[in-house]
């Protein structure tokens, strides 16, 4: 296996060299959950750079019940960039290039350790690097956000739990990497529901399906409509009469386009609740069609951690939904 190259193509980018020099697939990559290692020297950090890239990395993730922020950032200077640090596993590295005359980005996948994203920006001017950033950002994240959900789909390949990856692929015809813990639920043709339970919190997987006739599918609408009729079929509250459905209380879900496996996929984040009772949390689901059987699949993961942060739990199971393999 070899280290992966990725150049992000844009008007403002040139194509940087590619190198086939073999990535470490020994070292287990560092640094905390959501944490990211900006490379860059204090001349060219601080100041504006600064702000733009705290800025954005620090927004308020959207589709939690409270405010947490996508990415933590940390600094440090190319002269402290050293072998203990290397193998971090999201490291953003910004340089300064006169000879050099537009902006290039360059995306390294498993440099010094598995699972990382190393992503380089160079400019020739730092008021070009800013605009550059911003111009690239929401790309930039989507690299970091996959590191993420990679870093827990490595941890959770050394903890199968063969039972139930055999029973999805018996009999829904694709594979999930689930982690021991999680247990069947719920088991229909058109659905399930698997349930991992802790005295802190719950994680979920659910699966739906129905037969895809037009775009309108994808709506966030109709998205919304078809989980709220499976949920309140199959997932029951704790009290007599209460079932879940998404809350479209404090503020309405959102989809969006997302790259997956090279097909159109629609992801939808938002809040879900009981109907006749008063637990709730985040959900994110993905919506694909399976040309083989033409029929629209959903996968969706909820987490109930009432007294905890949520957005590092909710990347565990946007990990397994993510580790979708037909069969």
């Amino acid at each position: 296996m070899k280290k992966r190259i990725i150049v992000l193509f844009a008007s403002i980018l040139v194509l940087a060299s590619c190198s086939n020099k073999m990535g470490d697939y020994t070292t287990s990559s560092t640094g905390k959950a959501g944490e990211i290692l900006v490379v860059a020297n204090p001349d060219v950090w601080f100041g504006t750079l600064e702000d733009s890239v705290r800025n954005f990395f620090g927004e308020m993730q959207f589709g939690l019940p409270q405010g947490e922020p996508h990415f933590t950032i940390f600094a440090i200077p190319f002269e402290k960039f050293n072998s203990v640090l290397r193998p971090h596993r999201n490291i953003l590295m910004l340089e300064m290039d006169k000879s050099i005359e537009k902006t290039t980005i360059k995306v390294t996948v498993d440099n010094w350790a598995t699972p990382q994203t190393i992503i380089q920006i160079k400019s020739p001017k730092r008021e070009d690097m800013i605009a550059d950033f911003l111009k690239n950002k929401n790309l930039i994240i989507d690299y970091y956000h996959n590191s993420e959900r990679r870093r827990y789909q490595r941890a959770f390949d050394k903890m199968i739990n063969i039972p139930i990856v055999n029973k999805i692929k018996a009999k829904y015809k694709f594979k999930l990497t689930i982690p021991e813990g999680y247990y069947m639920a719920v088991e229909k043709d058109d659905f399930f529901w698997l349930r991992r339970e802790t005295p802190d919190m719950t994680h979920a997987i659910v699966y739906y399906t129905e037969d895809y006739t037009d775009t309108s599918q994808f709506s966030t609408r109709q998205i919304i409509d078809l989980r709220n009729k499976f949920t309140k079929m199959y997932i029951p509250g704790p009290t007599a009469g209460s079932y879940q459905i998404v809350s479209e209380d404090v503020y309405l879900p959102a989809s969006k386009v997302i790259q997956f496996q090279d097909m159109y996929t629609i992801e939808t984040r938002g809040l879900w609740k009981l109907e006749n009772d008063f637990m709730g949390g985040p959900f994110v689901s993905i919506a694909f069609v399976d040309t083989k059987t033409n029929k629209l699949i959903h996968l969706d993961g909820f987490i109930y951690a009432p007294r905890d942060p949520k957005r590092d739990q909710l990347r565990q199971v946007e990990a397994i939904i993510h580790s979708y393999k037909p069969e």
